[in-house]
């Protein structure tokens, strides 16, 4: 829709003052500040050392993906050619919502152009660009750019998740393992499990975001031991009876004492 009357030179400072009231900022603990960074190396470290950390992650990869992307296309890794495009892509928004900006304050100051238009763009355009920051591990940005409050909150608790002490046994949850009753009595099963795979920058690497099924707790770690069994387990399943028909298999895999229940005991 088309602004009727051009906004005069008071009711565009109000706009412009309403916006930056509204904007969410990312709290201080996750937030990479330009003052921090121009800091000597030394200070910077000395004043905050987690964001000395988050920073020379965040130089460690873009180092690593400039690298991987002036090699070869059939030399990069997999993984290095997903992340270099997502770096491209993101470059590729943010250049296209600096562009977009001018042209709606155009056309809120003049009536010209459709400003509800241009800012459905905008807001499709930021989202895209927060999806490849994600991609690209960084959960920071993606959450301060995000216009999705909910998308927001997931971004921080992966976030705090990356940066949780790595405790491969388990113990970052205290809700402890479901026990069976009756016939089942015998069986534990883990409430932890794998909820997506994630890049993070604390490990260089895409890694399990594992999840309690009973807390909510998220914590970014190796694989839990249980996981690690399951998955050999399935892998072993499938070479066993992975051609044979789903009732046939089942009676393959029962005859073989290769059974679920076997693997939870």
């Amino acid at each position: 829709m088309k602004t009727d009357v051009p906004l005069n030179e008071e009711q565009i400072v109000a706009r412009g003052r309403e916006l930056s009231e509204a904007k969410w900022h990312l709290p201080p603990r996750y937030r990479l500040t330009e003052e921090l960074i121009a800091l000597p190396p030394d200070e910077f470290k000395k004043r905050d050392p987690q964001m000395f950390n988050l920073w020379q992650k965040v130089l460690e990869d873009e180092k690593r993906l400039a690298a991987s992307a002036a090699m070869p296309f059939e030399q990069m890794s997999s993984q290095d050619t997903y992340r270099a495009r997502a770096a491209q892509r993101a470059e590729e928004h943010r250049a296209t919502i600096v562009n977009l900006d001018p042209q709606i304050g155009q056309a809120l100051t003049t009536g010209e152009g459709d400003v509800a238009e241009l800012q459905a763009a905008k807001l499709a355009i930021r989202t895209r660009r927060v999806e490849q920051l994600a991609l690209l591990g960084r959960f920071d940005l993606a959450a301060q750019e995000t216009p999705d409050p909910r998308l927001r909150d997931h971004y921080l608790a992966i976030l705090d998740a990356v940066w949780r002490d790595d405790e491969g046994d388990g113990s970052w949850c205290e809700c402890g393992d479901v026990h069976g009753s009756g016939e089942h009595a015998n069986l534990t099963v883990s409430q932890q499990y794998i909820a997506e795979e994630v890049f993070s920058l604390k490990h260089g690497k895409v890694m399990p975001l594992l999840r309690c099924g009973g807390c909510g707790t998220l914590n970014v770690a190796a694989l839990p031991d249980h996981v690690r069994e399951l998955r050999s387990h399935r892998v072993k399943a499938l070479q066993t009876a992975g051609h044979l028909s789903p009732d046939d298999a089942a009676k393959k895999l029962v005859s073989v004492g290769h059974t679920g229940a076997r693997l939870l005991k």
